[in-house]
């Protein structure tokens, strides 16, 4: 069971890692320039239909493409705030300048979604294929 766990995670992996190099060598890359941190508002649904907001501090970065001067700060960036004012960093963009990323780990690379659903499939093609694929080491049964 564990080759078919760790081949499952082996082959997510590289699809994934290969995924995002293609829009990261496809798209728009400057230098960006943490100018301070925003608030931005988030909206949740909780137990029992609750809606709640909760506020997130997120690093707000000045980026220079063609020419044009663009702030932007995103909800997912709130979560790791280990940027300081005035820091430097490399910021990429699709050609539409739609979805901004920060060239990071954990921003970009590897998220904790990418975790979680990785290893949720993983799991889940474990069991699959214990259930569907017999060991190779047992006699089957034959039933008379």
């Amino acid at each position: 069971m564990g080759k078919y766990f760790l081949r499952t995670l082996l082959v997510l992996l590289i699809l994934s890692l290969v995924y995002k190099a293609v829009f990261f060598l496809s798209s728009d890359k400057a230098e960006g320039e943490i100018i301070g941190y925003g608030s931005i508002s988030s909206k949740y649904h909780g137990r029992k239909g609750k809606v709640s907001f909760e506020k997130i501090n997120s690093p707000v970065i000045r980026v220079l493409f063609d020419n044009q001067v663009y702030e932007v700060s995103e909800k997912k960036w709130g979560f790791f705030n280990e940027y300081e004012i005035g820091e430097k960093l490399l910021v990429f963009t699709n050609k539409s300048r739609v979805r901004f990323e920060i060239n990071s780990v954990l921003h970009y690379w590897i998220t904790f979604y990418d975790l979680g659903y990785g290893f949720l499939i993983c799991i889940l093609s474990t069991v699959f294929f214990g259930i569907i694929k017999p060991p190779k080491d047992k006699v089957p049964v034959i039933w008379k």
